[in-house]
């Protein structure tokens, strides 16, 4: 049987590597076609604006391993420093490039119970991470749909609401304290196991500052869009909600790591209302190299930082 498992989890992997072998091989003959209309395009470098996207994408990214942080010890009792919480996200999510798409997660299990945080409490933060950041992008997308827009709406409002309440409902207090109790009741933890906990308040409080983390980083790929090529500043709701919407399509695409293809086929359909098509897949795969890019300054940033405050003794 554990041959059986073995020989699937790796044909899975091939598929996968096949699938994001494909979509990567698929941009680069679409990028090599439209090659001479992409050299005509009349770029405009701003390094201003490249900069301060680089800067506010990368508080983006720390500032939300703060708040996960945050959010992780609101679930028990156990309190740690948050720099070492906030450690297992920043040096976890350098897994999530790895096909898969899950192993950012895994990563963070591993690091959590190396902090001596326990392994339920740690699936579960994970599990609320993914159904709010796919509540998230759809607020903002749909906030995003009370501006005038130039594309057609991918969702229809209605639908949006309803996805809203739903994922609400899942991640509320009362049922992740029954998925909770029947998890410890499977492992018989029932007594030997401090219960996981959230308020109404923390939830109500992590949706807020999920708002406002993707709202920063909506901005700042506008202003990434700005440093190459000039859209209007009535453009600014629409690209905040279109890359919202695009991150959720990315993570409900289960299987291809940081929703590679996807994310940026929504880029393409909505900007491509704006902009010719030359250009909004140009922006596109920057996008992609931008993230990856700031990934890793947000990581070496805070590795500096770390190593920095514990020369110094701090217990932050």
């Amino acid at each position: 049987m554990s041959q059986v498992k073995s020989r699937r989890r790796v044909w899975i992997g091939r598929l996968q590597a096949a699938l994001v072998g494909l979509i990567i091989g698929s941009i680069i003959a679409l990028l090599i076609r439209l090659w001479d209309q992409i050299q005509r395009i009349p770029w405009r470098f701003n390094g201003w604006y490249l900069s301060l996207s680089v800067v506010l994408l990368v508080m983006g990214i720390v500032g939300w391993a703060i708040v996960w942080s945050w959010m992780l010890q609101r679930l028990g009792k156990q309190r740690l420093p948050l720099r070492e919480t906030a450690s297992v996200y920043i040096y976890g999510n350098a897994a999530k490039y790895v096909p898969g798409a899950v192993w950012n997660y895994f990563a963070r299990v591993y690091l959590g119970q190396r902090q001596g945080v326990e392994m339920r409490r740690m699936w579960i933060a994970n599990l609320i991470e993914i159904l709010v950041s796919l509540c998230t992008g759809l607020i903002l997308y749909g906030g995003s749909l009370l501006w005038p827009h130039i594309h057609r709406p991918f969702l229809p409002k209605q639908l949006i609401v309803i996805l809203i309440t739903a994922l609400l409902a899942v991640i509320s207090p009362p049922v992740l304290h029954v998925l909770d109790s029947s998890v410890r009741k499977l492992y018989g933890q029932s007594s030997q196991h401090e219960p996981v906990l959230l308020s109404w308040s923390n939830l109500v409080a992590y949706v807020v500052f999920s708002c406002i983390t993707w709202l920063l980083i909506g901005l700042a790929f506008y202003f990434l869009v700005q440093s190459v090529y000039r859209l209007p500043l009535d453009y600014l709701p629409e690209a905040i909600g279109v890359w919202s919407l695009s991150v959720v399509a990315g993570l409900a695409a289960i299987g291809i790591p940081q929703g590679l293809g996807v994310k940026e086929g929504i880029l393409v359909m909505a900007m491509n209302a704006v902009v010719p098509l030359p250009v909004a897949l140009s922006i596109s795969v920057l996008s992609r190299v931008w993230l990856i890019v700031c990934d890793l300054v947000a990581t070496l940033s805070w590795w500096l930082v770390e190593t920095a405050l514990a020369k110094c003794g701090s217990d932050i």
